[in-house]
């Protein structure tokens, strides 16, 4: 079960991005095989603006809509400053202003979050 202490996921979980490139890893074995990243690529055709990935990990979606999408400006942000962040933050209480970004990205990310829904506010 995923856990939400903020200390194991920094630490034991994430501490770099070695555990989650093994999760990530078990995806070449699916059938039908999903794209995700090139699925969300899809998701933000008409978006424009500033994109944000929370809980971005080791930039996997981030790195593929940078290439496809320049036009955005992507940041990724994760807890863990072992991934690959642009800042290190908490979903739970992001450095943003209200309605300062366009597109949110909480990919695989909400079920470590103690109560969802302050992610998703």
């Amino acid at each position: 079960m995923p856990t939400t202490d903020r200390a194991v996921l920094t630490t034991e979980a994430y501490a770099d991005a070695r555990n989650l490139a093994a999760r990530q890893a078990i995806y070449r074995w699916q059938r039908p095989h999903h794209d995700l990243p090139g699925q969300v690529v899809v998701a933000v055709a008409d978006r424009s603006g500033k994109l944000v990935d929370v809980g971005c990990g080791n930039g996997a979606y981030l790195s593929r809509l940078r290439t496809l999408r320049p036009d955005l400006s992507c940041l990724g942000a994760d807890l863990s400053a072992g991934m690959a962040p642009d800042i290190v933050a908490d979903v739970q209480a992001l450095p943003f202003d209200d309605r300062s970004v366009d597109v949110v990205l909480a990919m695989h990310m909400l079920y470590h979050l103690p109560r969802p829904s302050v992610g998703i506010a």
